[in-house]
């Protein structure tokens, strides 16, 4: 049991699914709550259809996003849960189809590339291009990084045998489309393996794609990762139970890697204060003659400061009125927060 827990402890989950669309009300709500639900530690999304290049923090997550500058066509982006913000090493967003999120690990970095590759009908210069950038964008990351590829390569992957050392045995389709071949091709050229058709599963847990009269199941969301690191990979599957009004399915995958722990000082930890409590005269009064009590103590104590002690003063000084203001004022009180997406509107 100890080794078991001592695994989990190693491992952490990653995603990918394409949301259609968050430009809806209540969209990115949806996928947060699925991010919970499916206890997912990072996640790349996309279709999200957001313009622009950036990154905001929630309340417990941090979005990555890249995107178009004007048109609201693709867009790709990494949600990560904020216990890992300090793992983060970079984000490059190159464009509406593909960015690149890199993570620090204790003896060494992930780069993640999410895309979102052109479908089977779109023109061969189309795809071209979009393999000769991601390519690219491959080719720039450090060779010491364990390199993942993740997200809706629109690629049927088959079972030839030619291919077995990249795709493995455990695909939901019997021939690779045109689409399938060019990512065989990348994973090939660059010493890769399609860990999402290397793992046996139920068929309805191998598609991650329905269509809209729920008769054709297709598996063309995949996860690929250096050979290097592959052994790192523990399980790659699908999930149907998962909803934000896509006919994509969430893609879940287990990766084990020991987390660089973040560093932090116990007394950088803020405390909030009623300072609305001020507006009282009497609350203000006490404030105010707690206050200058303090300061004159530490000016008859402090006389002999010179210009190498200033930043020991200012220390103390701080430190005394902030315990002061803990005394009179008091913390403030916690707000309850009362979310408008509730049971029943969810």
């Amino acid at each position: 049991n100890w080794r078991r827990l001592k695994q989990k402890k190693l491992d952490f989950e990653m995603g990918t699914w394409n949301v259609r669309t968050l430009m809806r009300t209540g969209a990115l709500k949806d996928i947060l709550l699925q991010i919970t639900t499916y206890k997912l530690d990072i996640i790349a999304i996309q279709e999200t259809r957001w313009t622009g290049q950036q990154i905001w923090d929630t309340k417990d997550f941090t979005i990555f996003s890249s995107g178009r500058h004007k048109q609201r066509e693709g867009g790709v982006a990494f949600i990560i849960i904020n216990t890992l913000k300090h793992c983060i090493v970079g984000f490059e967003p190159v464009d509406n189809r593909i960015c690149v999120l890199r993570i620090k690990t204790r003896f060494f970095n992930i780069a993640v590339i999410t895309l979102y590759a052109p479908t089977e009908e779109k023109a061969e210069e189309v795809k071209d291009t979009f393999y000769q950038k991601l390519e690219q964008v491959y080719d720039r990351i450090p060779s010491n990084d364990i390199k993942i590829i993740i997200g809706d390569a629109n690629a049927k992957v088959g079972k030839e045998e030619i291919y077995k050392g990249t795709i493995g045995n455990h695909s939901l389709h019997q021939e690779s489309n045109d689409n399938g071949l060019r990512l065989i091709d990348l994973a090939g050229s660059k010493d890769m393996r399609i860990s999402s058709t290397y793992f046996p599963h139920k068929n309805i847990h191998k598609g991650t794609w329905i269509s809209p009269d729920q008769k054709t199941l297709n598996q063309i969301d995949h996860v690929l990762i250096e050979n290097g690191g592959a052994s790192s990979i523990m399980d790659v599957r699908s999930f149907r139970g998962a909803c934000c009004g896509s006919d994509h399915f969430l893609v879940k995958t287990t990766f084990r890697a020991r987390i660089k722990k973040a560093l932090r000082d116990p007394n950088l930890k803020t405390i909030p204060l009623d300072f609305i409590k001020l507006q009282d005269p009497e609350v203000r009064k006490k404030y105010q003659s707690e206050i200058t009590k303090k300061i004159n103590n530490m000016e008859e104590q402090e006389r002999d400061t010179d210009a190498n002690r200033i930043e020991e003063y200012w220390y103390k000084l701080k430190t005394e009125l902030l315990e002061t203001a803990k005394e009179v004022i008091g913390e403030k009180p916690k707000k309850e927060m009362n979310p408008w997406l509730d049971n029943e509107c969810r």
